[in-house]
């Protein structure tokens, strides 16, 4: 377990230790290690609780305002926080490292998307899909969802998913989340393909921007050999967009083919990786801002770009 926990570490400071040693760490409040202790709080210490977290207690008890005590009460002593929260704490013993890595995402994001708001970091357990979520003034970031590829809790779910379970994903889940709050994508009505894959490329790009030392394969879920099967055949991907009539299809199932997490992209080919547009959409984004450098982050983000009929035009993209 010790082993464990430097791997841990080590992937967290990887993923994106700040490059400036001065940077201030983020503090994360502890609400999934907190909780425990509710039903044994009296009267009193139960309603500082819910005030000091009452983010975290909305989600909790999923808006039941009117039986607040009890429903805390009981998902404080349900299956979740009694099976992911001994592991949690186990696993994320050097909470340094996270609220290193959230330090420096935060003067990431103060730097290249002012207008973004940060708030305060959580950690929660969270009994949904979503594993981060944006209240009213916290960042509810749910520490269950990264216990490593290899937890046996996450046996059941696919590779592709298991990949992003891990400390090392946890910025960039973060960063896209807080993001994408601030920037969503406001679609047409005859939205095409290509809108949807500026949009993704555009997010991508702004992720990468805000993490010290990213990694884009890493900002995209991708392994290895997953990387090098896109750069590989990056233009036999865009020649299939093109003679197969996809890039300005409106058909909302191809969109969502081309651009949800999956196995792989079979649309286009069988090898080809899950979310295979996000990836084509990321890299027109950086052809247009190499060809475009004094545009900033934040216009990237804005419909002005990824709905404009002429945004492919001016990246020049042309995958060799």
């Amino acid at each position: 377990m010790k082993r464990l926990l430097i791997i841990l570490s080590s992937a967290l400071c990887f993923a994106g230790c700040a490059e400036k040693p001065e940077t201030e760490k983020a503090s994360v409040e502890r609400f999934d290690i907190d909780i425990s202790a509710y039903p044994e709080m009296n009267p009193e210490q139960r309603d500082s609780f819910r005030l000091r977290y009452s983010d975290a207690v909305a989600f909790a008890i999923q808006g039941d305002t009117v039986n607040a005590d009890s429903a805390l009460a009981t998902y404080a002593r349900g299956k979740a926080v009694k099976m992911f929260g001994p592991d949690i704490t186990e696993r994320f013993t050097v909470i340094d490292s996270i609220e290193t890595v959230l330090g420096s995402l935060k003067a990431g994001i103060a730097e290249k998307l002012p207008s973004v708001e940060w708030k305060k970091p959580v950690g929660v357990i969270s009994t949904y899909n979503q594993s981060v979520i944006i209240a009213d003034s916290s960042l509810l970031i749910g520490l269950n969802h990264y216990l490593g590829s290899d937890y046996p809790a996450y046996s059941y779910f696919e590779p592709y998913q298991r990949a992003v379970k891990t400390p090392k994903h946890l910025p960039y889940d973060v960063a896209e989340a807080i993001i994408a709050n601030k920037f969503p994508y406001q679609r047409q009505e005859d939205a095409s393909l290509l809108n949807r894959m500026l949009y993704e490329g555009a997010l991508l790009t702004a992720v990468n921007s805000v993490i010290a030392n990213s990694d884009a394969a890493e900002s995209m879920g991708y392994g290895t050999d997953e990387w090098k099967w896109l750069a590989e055949n990056e233009k036999n991907v865009w020649s299939a967009l093109i003679d197969r009539e996809l890039l300005f299809s409106i058909d909302p199932s191809i969109v969502e083919r081309m651009t949800r997490p999956a196995p792989a992209t079979s649309i286009i080919h069988p090898d080809a990786p899950g979310r295979t547009g996000r990836y084509i959409g990321y890299k027109i984004a950086q052809a247009y801002l190499k060809r475009h450098p004094e545009k900033s982050i934040e216009w990237l983000l804005s419909p002005e770009f990824y709905n404009s009929p002429t945004a492919l035009i001016e990246s020049q993209y042309a995958p060799k």
